[in-house]
């Protein structure tokens, strides 16, 4: 990908994340590093679109990201993640008061708060916990009754979920779209955090994933 095919993805990534709406030519012209205009701009989304990375959900519409792009993002862009220091401090804090099991949800409900999205998390081999459904269902792409109904059906696979990746996850894992065992429709951000647990952000395709891997990170390299 060329230099300036790169900076109009990621600044479309980004714009996507923070509004939830397709993204425009016109809205990124002027963007530092994107000093061209929107016909130029358009000419290469259109570019971007024929590599699979973005899609036109109406043919009036902006671009955003498919899942290709999504992932190819993480893959480029992501590394290990960002975390404030404000917000490693919490967890910190947090994670050296982690004794038994309410102090595990309480870890977790504060996790959901600074994702904005859902927390599941194995409390052992047998039984797990999930917080933060409000945070997703109150993101764009859960406003249809049908989606509603889909996470109902979700959660009803949280326990089957995490007992799978309590046995094969080793590190952070980030499962986008199709690949996540929990819904297609979703991207899930994971890791064991210690001895037979395993925590989990679950949210929209279009998460904040610096910030979500960050998260996961932190507990992961502090928990284990």
């Amino acid at each position: 990908m060329e230099e300036r095919q790169q900076k109009l993805f990621v600044e479309i990534v980004k714009e996507n994340i923070r509004t939830a709406e397709p993204v425009g030519s016109k809205s990124l012209a002027g963007h530092r590093g994107l000093e061209y205009s929107s016909a130029t701009l358009r000419n290469e989304m259109a570019d971007l679109e024929k590599d699979g990375l973005l899609t036109q959900p109406h043919t009036s519409a902006g671009r955003v990201p498919t899942e290709t792009g999504w992932k190819y993002y993480v893959e480029h862009f992501v590394g290990l993640g960002k975390l404030a220091a404000a917000e490693e401090k919490i967890i910190s804090t947090l994670m050296a008061e982690l004794k038994d099991e309410q102090a595990l949800k309480e870890l977790a409900k504060k996790i959901a708060e600074l994702s904005k999205n859902a927390v599941l998390v194995s409390l052992d081999k047998n039984s797990f916990y999930y917080t933060g459904l409000g945070h997703l269902l109150g993101q764009p792409e859960f406003l249809s009754p049908d989606r509603v109904y889909d996470v109902g059906q979700i959660i009803d696979h949280f326990d089957t979920v995490l007992t799978d990746l309590l046995v094969k996850l080793s590190k952070v894992e980030i499962y986008i779209g199709s690949d996540n065992p929990c819904d297609p429709q979703c991207s899930l951000v994971a890791a064991p955090i210690g001895r037979h647990r395993v925590l989990g952000i679950l949210g929209p395709c279009r998460m904040n994933y610096e910030r979500n891997v960050g998260l996961v990170s932190h507990l992961y390299h502090n928990l284990v």
